[in-house]
């Protein structure tokens, strides 16, 4: 098993690249900004700023960092025994794991998925509000995983760390451009891939000569 996961790394590796330049690649197609897309902005900046400047609500992260272990478990089909949180960290106890049960609450933004949920139901008066959290909850989520990833977690252990971080960056590109598509009125999500099929048809044409 370790020997197949780090062969997945290695491929890991280049394909999250790959779905990089393509993000990047189908932002700079976007026209003149939408009024959503403005709101997502502003909220990724917002946090950016409480974080550097005022507060880091790391009990928040810890909350949804257990919690995110605990609803995957259940996901698998496992259950929950104990599940503590306080501001220095926190644990879950459950009886099942696997490297997504491991992982999720590195690559699964919780309080994004919440907000999201709700936009669906909201008043049309109070989108643009949502929207707005929706991209401060997307930057407390990429910029708290950096922070907790930067120290050593035992989360990693079990997959080893080449294919954790490996696959923990895979799945937030993906996340990261699923949560854009749905708030971005230009931003397509299978276009997205579409243009990461083409830069690397693009590449294993350019290296047949």
């Amino acid at each position: 098993m370790k020997q197949l996961k780090f062969i997945a790394a290695l491929l890991l590796i280049p394909v999250s690249l790959l779905l990089i330049a393509a993000f990047v690649h189908s932002l700079t197609l976007l026209q003149a900004p939408q009024r959503t897309e403005i709101f997502f902005l502003a909220g990724i900046v917002a946090y950016l700023l409480l974080h550097i400047l005022l507060y880091r609500p790391v009990f928040m992260h810890v909350m949804a960092h257990e919690f995110t272990h605990a609803v995957w478990t259940l996901i698998f089909g496992g259950k929950v025994s104990e599940f503590h949180v306080t501001g220095n960290g926190g644990n879950v106890k459950v009886n099942r794991t696997n490297f997504l049960i491991s992982l999720a609450p590195y690559f699964f933004p919780l309080y994004t998925v919440v907000v999201l949920l709700q936009c669906l139901i909201i008043k049309k008066e109070f989108y643009d509000y949502a929207v707005f959290f929706v991209g401060f909850s997307l930057s407390f989520h990429i910029i708290l995983t950096i922070h907790s990833i930067a120290q050593k977690q035992s989360d990693f252990n079990e997959s080893g760390y080449l294919f954790s971080y490996a696959f923990v960056i895979f799945a937030n590109i993906l996340v990261i451009a699923g949560v854009f598509a749905a708030i971005s009125p230009q931003f397509k999500f299978l276009d997205f891939l579409k243009d990461a099929h083409s830069i690397l048809g693009g590449l294993i044409g350019a290296n047949k000569f």
